[in-house]
């Protein structure tokens, strides 16, 4: 089949995902909804239609656009949703060297995206611990490891573990923090009124105990929650307010998050194009000076999504490879995936075929298993469309033609 006739089965399947009130939901990265996403009680994304120039048919016809409707919603722009950044509460620096240097080196690893090893030496360490905080904090990381490799019933019950320990412990941090992960997992699941409860009551323990810099950061969950649903006018309120504590309190990566999520508020909501554009660079180059490389990538696909709807290709593919460059650094696979994919859209949209396919062919080597459910469900649709332009009709039917039950998560 002529690959123009799969481009146009494509077309059809995003237009039809973008009439759909539930969107496909992220996992990011902690932190973001990509393009196909569920988006709660919040009403369809406003699409914009893009023309594809396709090349002559074999009676030398004229050149016939197609229109591709591509959602108003691009990945790391809807959502800013912060994992805890905290790794050391109460006493496990000054704990003995058998859980110390086995806890520095899981620790490590997680840095690294080496989840399964990283697991294996936090285990390790509950042989050798026994107080309450060191508990708390190990099954923290435990917990924080299977929800990273999309496990999410096991991180919630690792969680569970450690908030009873940080009862035990009376400590209020170590309680924060369990409270704080057990609603970014429940949100990554869909679960979000459960996670609100979790997020409001980890805020105000960090209230009570004067810790502005993290009371600000779940101001941003809770305000990317609260758009999700509906809820606009809380939504932006809370963005602005966060802003504001940030710059008070000098904490800069928070500032770059509430910009980014202001942003993303303008240009999902007002559908506006430039004022999203100002505050993305204004994350961006915060997160620059942070060196927080992760969300670096995150708001350069951003850009990159806007100059590409703007038809800047040019501009689109310099921030595309940025992007990709880092989540190659990071080990980002799910991240990688993404951007692969959509550099070869754009070169389908400017008609360079070969290169689009290389890319998709790139693309279709990353394994499925280190992306989160909606990434695989959107990257399935790019495999099917690389098939089909490479030939093999039945193996990108049978991305194609899977039940509806499992493109959305």
């Amino acid at each position: 089949m002529d690959w123009r006739v799969w481009l146009s089965i494509i077309a059809a399947i995003i237009g039809i995902l973008s009439a759909i009130d539930q969107w496909f939901r992220p996992v990011f990265r902690p932190l973001f909804l990509f393009l196909f996403r569920r988006i709660g009680k919040h009403p369809p994304s406003v699409e914009t239609m893009i023309e594809v120039p396709l090349s002559k048919g074999p009676k030398g016809d004229k050149d016939t656009p197609i229109n591709i409707r591509i959602p108003r919603s691009p990945t790391g722009i809807r959502r800013i949703e912060i994992s805890v950044a905290i790794e050391y509460v109460d006493g496990l620096p000054a704990a003995e060297e058998s859980i110390r240097k086995r806890f520095n080196k899981a620790m490590e690893l997680k840095t690294n995206r080496e989840y399964e090893k990283a697991l294996k030496l936090l285990r390790e360490c509950l042989k050798f611990a026994s107080l309450p905080k060191q508990l708390n904090v190990i099954y923290n990381q435990i917990g924080k490891c299977h929800g990273f490799l999309f496990q999410y019933d096991q991180a919630i019950t690792n969680h569970e573990i450690a908030k009873k320990q940080a009862l035990k412990a009376e400590s209020k941090e170590g309680l924060a923090v369990s409270l704080w992960d057990l609603g970014h997992w429940y949100s990554m699941q869909g679960k979000q009124n459960e996670a609100l409860k979790y997020y409001k009551n980890s805020k105000n323990i960090y209230r009570k105990i004067g810790d502005k810099k993290n009371e600000a950061t779940l101001m941003i969950n809770l305000a990317s929650i609260y758009e999700a649903q509906g809820e606009l006018g809380k939504a932006l309120t809370l963005f602005k307010n966060t802003l504001e504590i940030s710059k008070r309190v000098g904490s800069k990566e928070n500032e770059g998050y509430a910009l980014f999520g202001i942003g993303a508020y303008y240009y999902e909501n007002k559908m506006e194009l430039g004022r999203p554009l100002e505050y993305f660079e204004k994350a961006l180059s915060i997160f620059r000076e942070t060196q927080n490389v992760e969300y670096e990538a995150k708001v350069l696909w951003s850009k990159g999504l806007i100059h590409f709807i703007n038809k800047e290709y040019e501009m689109a593919l310099n921030c595309y490879n940025s992007a990709l460059r880092i989540n190659r650094d990071i080990r980002d696979r799910g991240g990688e995936a993404n951007i692969l994919d959509y550099i070869a859209l754009l070169y389908l949209i400017t008609n360079e075929k070969e290169k689009a396919q290389e890319y998709l062919e790139q693309s279709s080597k990353i394994e499925m298993n280190q992306m989160s459910e909606s990434e695989k469900s959107r990257h399935e649709l790019f495999l099917g469309m690389y098939y089909g332009i490479s030939g093999d009709t039945k193996k990108s039917r049978e991305f194609f033609n899977k039940p509806e039950k499992d493109k959305i998560d």
